[in-house]
């Protein structure tokens, strides 16, 4: 029996995008802290809202190409890095490796979404069927949710959850916020429909007269970086006929002063998160985090400690604990310093150190490994 091939510390990753979403911006925070030879592929040109360091090596065309350019183009690239293993980073990355890259070359899947119906689609959870059943080394989900919606045919791929990294350098200095006479609350997400901000402002409206108009205010921070604007001009029209005042922000580069200057993050996602990069910056800025009961949030919150979860969808049990917020502020110190701590857990050194081990130590299957 011949010895088993050691493991390339070579990588290349591979993204269609290079749009600001959640597992493209992990990137740049990942190229800081891995140990290994990383190459960062895009399959469409400018990577300017990207904040690689200098130096990085990032690779993307100079012009946008169609499918069958982006194809050829890949086929070369690996070809090239024969001697590195692949990683997708996302589904249309990973149909496109596995139909071009070369006979025995290594591919490691990260799994940002859920393979469910409600997080994907029937062609999208084919297509994702299709990947596993050519030559796919490891999947490496982003957290024990999304690991456990992987069909049983493919559990043997599974590998324990590889958190994204979310900007977390290490534990954050306490921050002394301005003291308000209002409950500053902040969403900071892509404005798409299942992220539930419509939730958040449902919520407002079922306050009752016990909560002033002057207690509360609300900043929805984001885009439709990837989505229509209908619904960001819905949430205007809805933000309108609120009691309480509602500012709305563009994409923010950088998240720390908003997180900085807020006293409460509210997420509200009507479907499983599957993991939560945002949960985890709020809880590493001593935020109250607020946040739908299910996927990666209900596994990175305890419930009544380090944050309060709501069900997903559900207005009401959110406004709850808006106005538990409101009537006893002396919770926010203990949420914020409870948060802080399990926020640790989540630092982009131990992400990478998670993605790095998974990609070149020894093999462990996810199955009785959830930790």
């Amino acid at each position: 029996m011949s010895p088993e091939r050691p493991k390339p510390r070579s990588v290349l990753l591979v993204d269609h995008t290079s749009k600001p979403g959640g597992a493209e911006l992990a990137l740049p925070r990942l190229a800081r802290e891995t140990s290994l030879n990383w190459r960062f592929v895009f399959l469409e040109p400018g990577v300017g809202d990207l904040p690689f360091d200098s130096g990085t090596d990032v690779v993307s065309p100079v012009r946008r190409l169609n499918i069958i350019e982006q194809a050829v183009h890949l086929h070369r690239l690996l070809r090239r890095n024969r001697d590195r293993v692949v990683v997708s980073n996302t589904l249309r990355a990973a149909v496109m490796v596995a139909a071009v890259k070369p006979r025995g070359q290594d591919h490691v899947v990260i799994l940002h979404d859920g393979i469910s119906a409600g997080s994907l689609s029937i062609l999208r959870r084919l297509l994702t069927a299709a990947v596993f059943s050519l030559g796919v080394r490891d999947i490496l989900p982003n957290s024990a949710w999304t690991a456990a919606t992987v069909p049983s045919r493919y559990r043997h791929l599974v590998r324990r959850p590889v958190y994204s990294p979310s900007g977390i350098r290490g534990t954050s200095p306490e921050v002394e916020r301005v003291e308000s006479p209002r409950l500053r609350l902040l969403s900071l997400s892509r404005l798409v429909e299942w992220k539930g901000i419509h939730v958040i402002l449902d919520a407002l409206q079922l306050l009752g007269p016990e909560v002033g108009s002057g207690q509360i205010e609300l900043t929805i921070a984001g885009d439709n970086v990837m989505g229509p604007s209908s619904y960001r001009d819905a949430l205007r029209v809805a933000a309108e006929s609120s009691r309480f005042s509602v500012t709305f922000l563009p994409h923010q580069k950088d998240v720390a002063p908003l997180l900085e200057s807020h006293d409460v993050l509210v997420h509200a996602s009507t479907r499983p998160e599957p993991f939560g990069q945002v949960v985890v910056q709020g809880l590493a800025y001593g935020l109250a985090v607020l946040a739908s009961a299910d996927g990666g949030p209900a596994e990175i919150i305890e419930d009544g400690v380090s944050g309060l979860l709501h069900e997903p969808g559900d207005a009401a049990a959110l406004a709850a604990a808006m106005r538990r917020l409101v009537i006893d502020p002396e919770i926010l110190p203990a949420l914020g310093a409870a948060g802080r701590l399990r926020a640790v857990d989540f630092t982009d050194s131990r992400c990478a150190q998670l993605l790095d081990y998974a990609l070149v130590g020894p093999e462990a299957n996810f199955e009785g490994d959830h930790t």
